[in-house]
């Protein structure tokens, strides 16, 4: 200390410091860039993120799917109604010709009135 050169021992001591920290600085650059390419180049990691995108399209699929059930639910309500109301139309129809020639041959008029 007497020497007059501690100014000197604390710079050298900063200076490797310095170079330390940077020198494990680009060596974890290095183990992530290691560590992303042998990531990339992975199939299991592929596999794996195939595996992801069709659980995703699937679960999409899915909430467009109920996103559409109530419209469809009644849409399709709605035509089983329209047929079950021609079927039952129809049938009136067929009675209604049936009694129609029913008073024909009991004497009465061609077309019968009813109201």
């Amino acid at each position: 200390f007497k020497s007059g050169q501690v100014l000197d021992l604390v710079s050298a001591s900063l200076k490797l410091g310095f170079a330390v920290a940077i020198n494990s600085l680009i060596n974890g650059f290095r183990a992530a860039v290691s560590f992303l390419c042998y990531f990339i180049t992975d199939g299991s990691m592929w596999k794996g993120l195939g595996t992801l995108l069709l659980g995703l399209a699937a679960s999409f699929g899915l909430a467009i799917l109920n996103a559409f059930e109530m419209p469809i639910t009644y849409s399709t309500g709605t035509l089983d109604a329209q047929r079950e109301n021609n079927r039952l139309t129809g049938q009136t129809n067929d009675l209604l010709k049936d009694l129609n020639k029913t008073v024909g041959k009991l004497g009465g008029t061609k077309q019968a009135a009813f109201g």
